[in-house]
């Protein structure tokens, strides 16, 4: 189970924000908020999640995907390998 969180920017325009003209598009800081579930096989990961994203000042930019809940999938590779020693493992356990 995972839990995250983030920023990001959107750029906003005519075509996915209300009440801005041609000349006002604007690129905007997000925030997001997610969750999900990952699985491991092999070194072979697969996550599947669900978010969601909100940018400060919707009253003035009116985006039309905030706080929409959207789903994501992701595949993985384990490409590093941390080597534990036993005096590790046994100072994790105490």
């Amino acid at each position: 189970l995972q839990l995250g969180g983030g920023i990001g920017t959107v750029g906003l325009n005519t075509s996915n924000a209300d009440g801005l003209d041609n000349e006002e598009a604007q690129d905007v800081s997000t925030l997001t908020l997610l969750s999900g579930l990952m699985f491991e096989y092999n070194k072979v990961q697969v996550g599947l999640y669900m978010g969601v994203d909100n940018i400060n000042n919707q009253s003035s930019s009116r985006w039309k995907s905030n706080g929409n809940i959207w789903f994501g999938f992701g595949v993985g590779y384990d490409l590093f390998n941390v080597a534990v020693t036993e005096t590790d493992a046994q100072n994790v356990r105490k």
